[in-house]
């Protein structure tokens, strides 16, 4: 309600491809994912292609974080907005809790989004001379 039918269909397609881009990355292991860095830059990695995905179908742009709200490092979180249109983050696996580690779950991954916006009307000035 009171949004853009674009923006509710590119969220909800979104959060689909992040989805499978997950499942797929662990169903199509060999082995296993390691519950280690490396297994968490690989995840990630993962869902960055999917980012960049819908950088490309013009959903995602690079510009500036306007919420107050962050997470991770607040400086690479910026940076990573303004240079891609999102940021990957996770808690390190040290940080995990020996319950978390146990049941083999990954951290938490954290994403923000720059959506590009869209343009629905323009205004226009002609100038002819006689």
């Amino acid at each position: 309600g009171n949004d853009y039918f674009d923006n509710q269909y590119s969220n909800l397609a979104l959060k689909f491809a992040l989805t499978t881009a997950g499942f797929n990355f662990l169903a199509q292991t060999n082995t296993k994912v390691p519950q280690t860095e490396n297994g968490m830059n690989g995840l990630k990695t993962s869902y960055a292609v999917v980012m960049e995905q819908f950088v490309t179908n013009g959903f995602i742009a690079a510009g500036s974080w306007t919420s107050s709200e962050t997470f991770g490092n607040p400086e690479i979180f910026k940076q990573n907005v303004l240079d891609k249109g999102y940021y990957i983050y996770s808690a390190p696996i040290v940080s995990q809790s020996s319950v978390d580690r146990a049941a083999r779950k990954a951290p938490l991954c954290q994403m923000a989004v720059k959506r590009a916006g869209a343009i629905h009307h323009s205004d226009v000035l002609v100038v002819i001379n006689p």
